[in-house]
């Protein structure tokens, strides 16, 4: 019963993702994709998050308040996030944003190269991590919208090799840079506590405090103030597309310290796990920083994505199918929710919250030493050798 227990992951992974996929392909032969019509789309109102942050950095440029502009939507990110766009104001917001939406792109994509370079991934897996990045509706949306999650991602990225080279300083800085843009991501600060690298904690804590130094500096502080109040006033919705805990709470008609509750509680599995897992701590450590924060869009699945190429490289195989799957499912699915409050819709509507949490689950428990039986990844490396082995010379 015990083996049993054991292998039930693994044979419930392939049809996950599998499940998923179909799912994925009926809603897009139903009715489209509204990704794709986003990105194609010349409205700014489309692309509302690059709007926002745009609108803000002109605001700097022209010495007028970050977060009182004419945008749609109000900007909840810090002001260093303005002085690191401003060169984007020389364009007019629409070729800005294409020019950006092609840089998250390229950004996201090439951390997931990085780490599958860097793991030595076959290549036939790494083009089925990237093919199925491109398909996910995270990146999609992320690119559609204008979100910064491309330089969350690299900077994440950057922090994990560095740490692999032993260079434990500039793993600290892009750490720190990602903590400023981010502050929901301060747990990430545990990561290097939990290595005794304090090399890293120091770099981390001292480019945090320069990035946030350049953004008072050029902003003011009465920026800084006016930036914590508007955050002040944000409230966790149940909106289907946010995966967080507290959101979940909200959703199911529970008080939203409840989600911040187990969210911690899971924070703190995380950590306990993450000291005998160093290669995907700071990736289940990410998962539960999503968890845990009141706003966890959908799109910032893709912070986690240089993470699949890792697995697939470790054996890890199974469990990184509905991974690779779960994501391809879009917005889309929404249009299947029956109307009302009904358990069924609010069910439906916790989906990309399930999504988050099998991440978590997947880089949390996942077994930290290497395993070749069952390793799907080397039965596809053996395919082509075995065909050609049975076709006559």
């Amino acid at each position: 019963m015990t083996d049993l227990l054991r292998g039930l992951p693994n044979k419930i992974a392939p049809l996950v993702a599998g499940a998923a996929l179909l799912v994925a392909a009926w809603l897009y032969v139903r009715f489209g994709s509204l990704n794709l019509a986003r990105l194609a789309s010349a409205d700014m109102r489309v692309h509302v998050d690059f709007d926002s942050f745009w609108s803000s950095a002109v605001a700097l440029r022209q010495h007028t308040d970050l977060y009182r502009t004419d945008a749609l939507l109000p900007n909840l990110d810090p002001p260093v996030l303005a002085v690191l766009l401003s060169p984007l104001t020389e364009l007019d917001v629409l070729p800005a944003y294409r020019l950006f939406a092609l840089l998250t792109a390229l950004m996201v994509v090439g951390a997931s190269i990085a780490v599958a370079e860097w793991t030595g991934l076959s290549a036939r897996w790494a083009a089925v991590a990237v093919a199925a990045l491109l398909l996910s509706a995270p990146l999609q949306s992320t690119v559609a919208l204008g979100q910064v999650y491309g330089l969350l991602t690299v900077a994440l990225t950057a922090a994990w090799v560095a740490e692999r080279r032993g260079r434990l300083g500039w793993s600290g800085v892009a750490l720190g840079l990602a903590i400023a843009l981010k502050p929901s991501l301060l747990p990430l600060l545990f990561w290097p506590v939990l290595r005794r690298r304090w090399r890293s904690l120091l770099a981390a804590l001292a480019a945090g405090a320069v990035a946030t130094a350049v953004g008072i500096v050029a902003a003011g502080w009465s920026a800084i103030g006016q930036w914590l109040r508007l955050l002040g006033t944000v409230q966790v919705t149940g909106f289907l597309d946010n995966d967080s805990l507290a959101a979940l709470a909200v959703r199911w008609h529970l008080p939203a310290w409840l989600g911040y509750l187990v969210a911690a509680a899971l924070l703190v599995v995380t950590l306990w796990r993450a000291r005998r897992r160093p290669g995907h701590a700071i990736w289940s450590i990410t998962a539960a920083s999503l968890l845990l924060a009141p706003i966890a869009w959908n799109s910032y699945l893709v912070l986690l994505a240089p993470a699949l190429p890792m697995l697939l490289a470790r054996g890890r195989t199974r469990a990184a199918l509905p991974l690779l799957a779960l994501p391809v499912i879009g917005i889309d699915w929404a249009m299947l929710l029956p109307p009302g409050d009904s358990w069924l819709t609010r069910l439906g509507m916790s989906l990309y919250c399930g999504m988050l949490l099998t991440y978590w689950a997947v880089l949390t428990f996942a077994p930290a030493e290497e395993r070749a039986s069952g390793d799907w990844s080397s039965e596809l490396d053996t395919w082509p050798a075995a065909m050609r082995e049975r076709v006559p010379g």
